[in-house]
């Protein structure tokens, strides 16, 4: 939505490996705590939105710890609902 679909370029350069992408603006805590971003998923039998739960696990591989993270941007639902009340 709004991207230069660099995602799903790099999800096709690296052989269809590495599905799922985060948009990192996105990434905060739940009220319960829970982490939560966006997250979509390339993979061909569910290219949508997706849930991942080892989400923490995986910023930590990249070196980003989540309570050093800060939402900056809006969700997609978000968006939408922007769009609704217009």
């Amino acid at each position: 939505s709004g991207g230069t679909g660099a995602a799903l370029r790099h999800y096709e350069d690296t052989g269809r490996q590495y599905p799922l992408c985060v948009k990192l603006g996105t990434i905060t805590q739940s009220a319960s705590g829970m982490p939560m971003a966006e997250v979509y998923s390339y993979d061909n039998t569910e290219d949508c939105m997706v849930t991942d739960p080892y989400i923490e696990k995986h910023l930590d591989h990249f070196g980003l710890k989540l309570e050093d993270l800060e939402k900056t941007e809006k969700t997609l639902e978000e968006q939408e609902g922007a769009l609704i009340d217009r």
